[in-house]
């Protein structure tokens, strides 16, 4: 909407925008809301018409770097632990999660504990539940 705005006011073709670009778009949380939202895609498609081999008027291609500076995209770390431990991945699409372990262990384990809260004497120095969230 933003990029089809800013392209009508200047008079130019609207740019294409990169997957990668799109995706990390997507990724983005915004703090700033809309606003942040409109500034950067002012400012990536002014420095979009300042790359080598655009011409003015002419729809670019607005990647990753034009959207945000190398320099921030070098200081960040990530690690995708689903492509790092591809076990989790098995894991976590296999039958024990959520099913074995949210039906088998935590409904058990939580009802036990309800019951103590509930029947157990309501003192901390007499009831271990009471003493475990107290603690948290």
């Amino acid at each position: 909407y933003y990029i089809s705005l800013i392209s009508r006011s200047r008079g130019i073709s609207p740019p294409d925008v990169a997957p990668e670009a799109l995706r990390r778009l997507q990724g983005y949380d915004f703090p700033g809301n809309l606003t942040e939202l409109e500034g950067l895609i002012a400012r990536a498609m002014l420095q979009g018409d300042t790359v080598p081999g655009s011409l003015r008027g002419r729809a670019a291609v607005l990647t990753e770097e034009v959207f945000w500076s190398v320099s921030t995209r070098s200081k960040r770390f990530r690690v995708n632990l689903l492509n790092t431990y591809p076990r989790l991945r098995q894991f976590l699409r296999s039958s024990w999660w959520p099913d074995r372990i949210n039906y088998g262990f935590t409904l058990p384990v939580f009802a036990i504990v309800v019951a103590i809260l509930f029947l157990a004497p309501q003192s901390r120095d007499a009831n271990i539940a009471l003493n475990l969230f107290w603690a948290w």
